[in-house]
C-alpha cells in the first residue's frame, strides 16, 4: 500500500481498467491522503501526473 493525496482542488473519479474483468473505480478526495494498492498508485500517479503526489512517510 501506497498513500497518494489529490492535490488539484477537485475530486477526481478514477476508472482504472482491468484485463479480463470490470474496470475497477476508485475516488481521489481533493486534499486527502488516501492509501492504494500499488497498481491502483501506479496508474493514479501515471494517469494524474501532475495533479496528484505520493505522500511518504
Amino acid at each position: 500500500m501506497k498513500k497518494i493525496t489529490n492535490l488539484s482542488g477537485e475530486n477526481i473519479s478514477v476508472v482504472m481498467p482491468v484485463k479480463g474483468k470490470n474496470p475497477e473505480k476508485f475516488d481521489l478526495p481533493a486534499g486527502e491522503v488516501i492509501s492504494l494498492s500499488d497498481d491502483k498508485f501506479k496508474f493514479a500517479m501515471k494517469e494524474f501526473e501532475g495533479k496528484v503526489k505520493e505522500v511518504k512517510k
